[in-house]
């Protein structure tokens, strides 16, 4: 799933402070836009693929009920980090994983701190890889 429209507008988790002192983001909205069509030729091998355009949260409501195994998020910003672990936790099959792809990026600050209030909330540990990333385990 992706807005294929680049970033969504960041919160006030997703920003730091500048040299001045100001507030800022580090990425702009319109950072990342792609198209439905390149992810299809890139997956092109996967022939069960689907693929789900919009914004996070209403695009969750679009997913099929089921359980999940795997779940990667590279979605930057503070919000739809917070709903789609809000949407995917409950639905995570036994032994599953979640991802976060941008936990250690200092360009999405967000990420890290939704992440850190949801695991905080559940009580769930997590590793953080030397890549940045970090991983749940449901049990």
């Amino acid at each position: 799933m992706d807005s294929f429209e680049g970033l969504g507008s960041p919160s006030s988790e997703d920003t730091l402070l500048d040299d001045a002192g100001e507030r800022r983001a580090l990425s702009l909205p319109t950072n990342f836009e792609s198209s439905p069509e390149v992810v299809r030729t890139a997956l092109n091998d996967f022939p069960d693929i689907s693929i789900h355009t919009g914004w996070i949260p209403e695009i969750l409501d679009d997913l099929p009920e089921r359980k999940w195994d795997f779940v990667h998020l590279d979605t930057d910003h503070y919000v739809p980090v917070r709903d789609s672990l809000a949407y995917f936790l409950s639905r995570m099959a036994p032994g599953g994983v979640i991802v976060n792809d941008d936990y250690g990026s200092n360009f999405f600050p967000g990420a890290r701190i939704a992440w850190d209030e949801i695991r905080a909330r559940h009580g769930l540990a997590h590793e953080v890889f030397e890549t940045g990333q970090a991983a749940i385990i449901v049990e």
